[in-house]
């Protein structure tokens, strides 16, 4: 007798009872879709009994004549007839996930989305996903302004990451969306206008004493302590602070988008600790000895609500007109960082250690900062040149001695032919 084809149970919750029909996944599928669960199912009402056994029947049928695919396919199938980017875009941020599997960052999100809604989904929206060409990437990335080179870059990257997530395998073996990612258009590396000039010491300082009180300590601790970001920087607390061991914990930075104050750092890289110079451990207590004594309590916190952390465009538009006192209206809060990693290497960091003080994932970051102690290095090294002696030193004195004894042979009868002038005019006077 041949054993029965799958099988047909009836499930009850409080509110409810239906069938559930079932089978075992052919073997042979596996190697095809590697997430596909041990057992299809499908749910029926409980006055469907019919309609479940001609399921089981159907797809019996369909796996003999080896033609079966998984119920997520057949509707994959419907999706990729009518699925529109805007659609699939909708569904794209929801699954969004960081690499750590968290959900993405408020401010994170938001950029994301408002990227797309104001230059992707205009080109895109209406299309369907499948149906999606190398040919109409590149048209609409020609119609960008691309004298706004970071639009164009932002847009780019996240056109890239949609198209390439729609072009993959789902995350339970499921095939993608879309065949291959038309999008082959390679993302320009952002260049700024101009490169950062670091500040120099004596311009840290005046910075630091034109900054309102209270927050003048930010200033040092953003140059000395090897560069924690704006963010970091207002979201420290007491607890963050380790005289101890002279250690800053970096834990936290401010957020600006969303219900939360503080979240992660930009980067996993970015919780690091910094080590406090011992110069800087009379400012340091100080600061904390005008600080509550809650650990949890702002370095900075904000000028009207203290329970909360300063926000960073508060205390950018502070630093912003102290960085005019100082004639560098150019430097940015974030160019501090780079003035700090920059004195670093000036120091002999090494890569490694620029990265670790830099909380930098990527070794290309850090060699920005060694690539300008080299140029710093080639100028020393022609001032060097400068005080070495040259074997042509005595003949080039020389040469100019004898030019200055030609010089004046000359000027000597220039002179006696102007006196000859002169008397010759005085002579014709009498």
């Amino acid at each position: 007798m041949a054993r029965r084809f799958g099988a047909v149970r009836t499930k009850r919750s409080r509110n409810r009872t239906w069938l559930e029909a079932s089978y075992l996944t052919p073997v042979w599928a596996f190697a095809k879709w590697p997430g596909l669960k041990d057992r299809q199912y499908a749910n029926f009402e409980s006055d469907e009994e019919y309609a479940a056994r001609s399921w089981l029947h159907d797809a019996k049928l369909r796996i003999e004549a080896g033609v079966w695919e998984p119920e997520v396919e057949v509707r994959r199938d419907e999706i990729r007839g009518t699925l529109t980017f805007g659609e699939y875009f909708e569904q794209w941020m929801a699954s969004r996930r960081t690499k750590d599997g968290a959900p993405l960052e408020p401010g994170t999100a938001y950029r994301l989305r408002k990227d797309c809604e104001n230059h992707v989904l205009p080109h895109f929206s209406g299309m369907r996903l499948s149906e999606i060409t190398s040919h109409d990437v590149e048209r609409w990335w020609d119609s960008l302004d691309h004298s706004q080179a970071g639009m164009c870059i932002n847009s780019l990257k996240v056109l890239k990451a949609v198209l390439r997530t729609a072009s993959s395998p789902g995350s339970n073996g499921e095939s993608p969306l879309i065949t291959a990612n038309p999008c082959h258009i390679k993302t320009p590396k952002p260049e700024r206008e101009s490169q950062t000039v670091p500040a120099t010491v004596k311009e840290v300082e005046t910075i630091h004493n034109a900054m309102p009180d209270g927050y003048q300590e930010a200033i040092y601790i953003a140059v000395f302590c090897n560069g924690p970001r704006i963010g970091e920087v207002c979201a420290f607390q007491r607890k963050n602070v380790d005289l101890d061991h002279l250690t800053l914990h970096i834990r936290a930075s401010r957020k600006t988008i969303g219900t939360k104050l503080v979240g992660k750092t930009k980067t996993t890289n970015g919780m690091r600790d910094e080590t406090i110079p011992p110069q800087l451990k009379p400012m340091f207590e100080r600061l904390l000895k005008r600080t509550s004594p809650n650990p949890d309590a702002w370095l900075f916190p904000g000028p009207r609500d203290r329970t909360k952390p300063i926000h960073p465009n508060v205390l950018r538009g502070w630093y912003n007109k102290a960085a005019r006192q100082a004639n560098r209206p150019d430097l940015r809060f974030h160019d501090l960082r780079h003035t700090a990693l920059t004195l670093l290497a000036q120091q002999g960091a090494t890569v490694r250690e620029l990265m670790d003080a830099a909380g930098h994932a990527d070794p290309t970051m850090a060699m920005r900062y060694q690539h300008t102690v080299q140029s710093r290095s080639q100028d020393l090294a022609r001032r060097i040149g400068n005080l070495i002696p040259t074997t042509d030193t005595v003949e080039t004195l020389r040469s100019r001695i004898w030019e200055n004894h030609l010089e004046i042979e000359r000027l000597h009868e220039t002179n006696e032919a102007l006196g000859l002038k002169i008397s010759a005019l005085l002579e014709s006077k009498h």
